[in-house]
């Protein structure tokens, strides 16, 4: 009898270590797949960007186009490209790391565009105007 207890005590341990084991590594497939996502994003806009530019399309023309105080958050590949292309055009931007800095702003550009929903989301309940620099190529 205390044979079967021992076994069904080992048993259960075995299922729920199993269960653990099984979503922990479920956890660290869904960060990496997001990882692999996020960077595949990127790598396709900077691919878009580049045959656009190929193309005589600039992305510092939609920018003035926009005809507003500007601004760009983030410190990321994507915004140094952007502010280094701007500077050279000579077009006046305002560059801020943090959301809360660009209050005051007439339009934000976010140039982390796989947390653009959510960063647009956080600008909104400050009251700011935002745009993805993705969105900029489909004005």
């Amino acid at each position: 009898m205390i044979g079967y207890i021992v076994l069904g005590i080992l048993v259960a341990l075995s299922v729920i270590i199993g269960i653990k084991a099984y979503s922990s590594t479920h956890y660290k497939l869904e960060i990496e797949r997001e990882e692999h996502d996020k960077y595949l994003r990127l790598f396709k806009f900077m691919g878009k960007w580049m045959v656009a530019e190929e193309q005589g399309q600039s992305l510092v023309s939609s920018i003035t186009n926009l005809d507003e105080d500007i601004c760009i958050l983030g410190d990321n590949s994507i915004s140094a490209v952007l502010r280094s292309k701007l500077d050279k055009a000579g077009v006046e931007y305002k560059f801020v790391t943090e959301m809360e800095n660009c209050i005051g702003s007439e339009v934000v550009i976010v140039t982390d565009i796989s947390q653009y929903e959510l960063i647009q989301g956080k600008l909104n309940d400050l009251g700011v105007k935002s745009i993805s620099v993705e969105d900029l190529f489909y004005r």
